[in-house]
């Protein structure tokens, strides 16, 4: 859970601020994203879901474009969604 309040600080002012949340995911900011089939969506530029294993960050713009915040983060693992 303190892990889950750090992300929440860091969301909070960034870019689109504002909270969204659906289901067990929250979501801070807003982009707006084109998938292959030329669809458009809005989605989050940081969210994170708390989960009782592991909590999971969802970083829009790649996982390269938060290296520095990361290595703060401690031990992780990284994948591509």
């Amino acid at each position: 859970m303190r892990r889950a309040r750090g992300v929440r600080a860091h969301g909070e002012g960034g870019p689109g601020a504002g909270t969204q949340v659906g289901g067990t995911l929250v979501g801070f900011g807003r982009r707006r994203l084109r998938n292959d089939d030329g669809r458009e969506l809005d989605w989050m530029v940081i969210g994170f879901s708390p989960r009782e294993a592991t909590t999971t960050l969802y970083l829009s713009g790649g996982v390269d474009h938060y290296a520095d915040l990361l290595e703060k983060l401690g031990r992780h693992t990284t994948g591509e969604g």
